[in-house]
């Protein structure tokens, strides 16, 4: 849990996150950003799940 709330400080000052909140927090939405295309695509958790999967099976990647 340290761990995620070293990257919280990193990113996230003003309010910055406080530890407890780490344990209750939800994630909302999972932002694929492509810098070559130009584009960023919002995604909910579970989108990204299937989109992952999708994307391993077809690279044939054992995970």
């Amino acid at each position: 849990m340290q761990q995620i709330k070293d990257l919280c400080d990193r990113y996230y000052k003003n309010p910055p996150i406080k530890y407890d909140d780490i344990p209750n927090a939800h994630l909302h939405s999972i932002y694929l950003i492509n810098i070559d295309k130009g584009f960023a695509k919002e995604l909910d958790p579970q989108g990204h799940v299937e989109l992952t999967d999708a994307l391993l099976k077809r690279s044939e990647i054992q995970y």
